[in-house]
């Protein structure tokens, strides 16, 4: 399970524009040092709590400042539920998936989640076969990313 950052797991736009350190304000609130607010998205933590129950492996591909990025995930307190996390500072997330998945190895199956339609094809144009969901189009909430890999995985109601 791959997921993008800006505007996906937070309501921040750009990460790479927020001025560190940052400041928790909240379980799902951070504050640059400009005092901009940063937000995790309703549900993540409870979406990668459930992901990581599943056995899944999770991952971030993300278009940024990669210290900005990670400190960020820190101050959230969600960077330890990713087993990889691909950061770099250009839009190709084509080329950092090929680097993911040269790190994880084989895989049978890849969902990919980014709310930029246009990173989600650059991705499905590489690689067809992975399961791409564009956030705030066919899937507007955590929830709906949940139940739509509950069908496909055909994981039982109870887990």
């Amino acid at each position: 399970m791959v997921f993008d950052l800006d505007l996906t797991l937070w309501d921040c736009e750009d990460i790479s524009s927020t001025v560190p350190p940052y400041l928790r304000i909240s379980k799902d609130i951070i504050a640059d040092s400009n005092g901009r607010l940063i937000m995790l998205r309703e549900g993540v933590r409870e979406l990668l709590t459930w992901l990581k129950g599943l056995g899944a492996t999770l991952a971030v591909v993300s278009w940024n400042v990669k210290w900005k990025a990670l400190e960020a995930l820190k101050g959230l307190g969600v960077k330890d539920y990713f087993d990889y996390i691909i950061v770099e500072p250009h839009p190709r997330k084509d080329i950092m998936f090929m680097k993911l998945l040269s790190a994880v190895g084989k895989v049978d199956r890849a969902y990919f989640i980014d709310d930029n339609r246009t990173m989600v094809e650059l991705v499905k144009r590489a690689y067809p076969w992975v399961r791409t969901l564009t956030y705030l189009n066919e899937v507007r909430t955590m929830r709906e990313i949940k139940e739509v890999l509950r069908r496909e995985l055909k994981v039982k109601e109870g887990l």
